[in-house]
């Protein structure tokens, strides 16, 4: 969305992340970012990067292993929402401190003013609510929330933090728990760590979170657009609600009204802002789909629930013919779904193209891929090296 990558690096405990190791669904599995392997057999760029701790840029030649790489941005929460303040602040965006107090509706189906808690009334053209979970704008014009509580049993999340353990490592890693599951996420700000739970499943120590996960049937309705939480909810597993946010920030850009906002306009919004929520849906319920599916009662009351068409779909054709059917918006690229499908078990079928392959031609695309993800530990120093020079080369340029 054109945000200066070194500005969040260096002013916003910026850090960078390959790969993401899954455990519990039989054997670890490491699900790396950029190209993948269609054999799980075999170890791509990412991969190797990742478990030898080293990192670099994505390279524009295509002879590079290190074009193959791709890599996910990790922020300390607090220090990130500063660096985007300070940025909104230099374009002339004014803030406010006032919590809001109450919506008012404008007879149309909209909103014509809010008020503070401070007493003051604004009023707007276009509202944008990003007031999370609680949608406040969006349930003052009566936004209807979908649930997806059939399909994802996770509704109680607590997340903790060791502030005093900062780590530069690569890999975050996901462990399947009897009672849910654990992220765990390596940051320049110190180690954060999320549990997902059902809370009908237990009792859980400590300050637990619960939410509903699901999303409004209409992300913009009238003259008000619900962003990130406000319109979607799911749990922390893939820290991917930044991701999405960011999509429908972008999408929102592609489509944003004039003066007087059309109903196409709405509605074409409507349309792909759902679907890439409910694309995002299906990713978080394929972990509950795997071959080696992990034990405990969380993952037995997982095993009951309903699986989206959509789902079904995708997981039909890959195991069928290795083929990944298309959907519109869906943000994640083909590889993500790949590495997923390895990380749970779920293995290809075999296409009519792969089947009249030679077999010397496959243990050749081997070696080869074998040569060129040794080659790239070459072009990759230690993260922590690399940051380093990350950081001050660039801050000597803008000096």
């Amino acid at each position: 969305i054109g945000l200066d990558e070194i500005g969040f690096v260096a002013r916003a405990g910026g850090s960078h992340r390959l790969a993401t190791r899954f455990s519990g669904w039989g054997e670890p599995h490491l699900s790396a970012y950029g190209a993948t392997c269609d054999d799980p057999a075999q170890t791509s760029v990412s991969q190797a990067l990742a478990s030898a701790g080293r990192f670099a840029h994505p390279a524009d030649n295509a002879a590079s292993p290190l074009s193959d790489v791709d890599y996910a941005l990790r922020f300390n929460p607090s220090a990130y929402a500063r660096r985007l303040m300070a940025l909104a602040a230099h374009v002339g965006v004014t803030q406010l401190t006032s919590p809001l107090k109450a919506g008012v509706a404008d007879g149309h189906g909209g909103l014509a003013h809010v008020v503070l808690d401070s007493g003051e009334s604004i009023a707007a053209d276009l509202f944008i609510d990003c007031s999370g979970p609680s949608a406040f704008l969006s349930n003052a014009v009566g936004g209807v929330f979908d649930s997806w509580s059939r399909y994802l049993p996770c509704d109680l999340i607590m997340c903790t933090v060791q502030p005093d353990t900062p780590s530069l490592c690569v890999i975050d890693d996901v462990t399947a728990l009897p009672q849910g599951w654990r992220l765990t996420t390596n940051g320049r700000d110190g180690v954060h760590t999320c549990f997902g739970y059902h809370s009908a499943l237990g009792s859980v120590k400590g300050d637990a979170i619960g939410f509903s996960s699901g999303r409004l049937r209409d992300a913009w309705t009238a003259n008000v657009i619900a962003i990130g939480d406000s319109s979607v909810c799911f749990e922390p597993l893939h820290s991917a609600n930044m991701a999405l946010a960011h999509a429908q920030i972008l999408l929102l850009l592609d489509l944003l009204p004039g003066a007087v906002t059309t109903p196409f306009e709405r509605a074409d919004y409507n349309r792909r802002a759902g679907n890439m929520s409910d694309r995002m849906r299906d990713y978080h319920a394929l972990f509950h789909c795997g071959v080696g599916s992990p034990v405990g009662r969380y993952w037995q009351h997982a095993s009951t629930l309903e699986r989206p068409a959509s789902l079904s779909l995708t997981l039909s054709e890959y195991t069928r013919r290795g083929r990944l059917p298309f959907f519109e918006d869906d943000i994640l690229p083909r590889d993500a779904w790949v590495s997923a499908m390895a990380c749970i078990g779920v293995a290809p079928g075999k296409s009519a193209l792969s089947l009249s392959i030679p077999l010397a031609e496959i243990e050749h695309a081997a070696r080869k891929q074998q040569l060129r993800s040794t080659a790239a530990l070459g072009l990759a120093p230690p993260y922590q090296h690399w940051l380093r020079h990350y950081i001050e080369t660039n801050n000597d340029r803008r000096h």
